[in-house]
């Protein structure tokens, strides 16, 4: 199950940055399903159902940010991790292409973990 974690800065000073940043959570879970899923793992299979989106505002004692940074935390399974590049590009597209404003004040970045260990109870 991959993790999210969403950062989001003064969006309210570009225009229509509020308004448009409210599906953020919800696109994001579709958009990293549809690039980080591996089909050719057993257990590399991804829907937006499996991602959990963490969301935080920047804090005051922050520094060179962003106003949206993207850090995923995912599986490292070979397919995967075979081009992992492209994986992030195709987020990177699909996040410019809904926030158009952004323009270069945003980032996604994918960590692919090993030796996880993830229970659900």
């Amino acid at each position: 199950m991959p993790l999210v974690i969403l950062s989001v800065g003064n969006v309210g000073s570009v225009k229509g940055g509020l308004e448009s940043i409210s599906c953020l959570p919800g696109a994001l879970r579709e958009i990293v399903a549809k690039a980080l899923d591996t089909p050719e793992e057993e257990d590399g299979r991804l829907t937006a159902g499996d991602i959990e989106v963490w969301g935080r505002d920047h804090h005051p004692l922050d520094s060179n940010t962003f106003l949206i940074e993207v850090v995923v935390f995912a599986g490292n399974y070979p397919a995967r991790a075979a081009n992992i590049m492209d994986r992030a590009e195709q987020i990177e597209r699909e996040l410019r292409g809904l926030f158009p404003w952004i323009a270069g004040n945003g980032f996604v970045w994918v960590l692919p973990q090993s030796d996880q260990a993830f229970r659900m109870f």
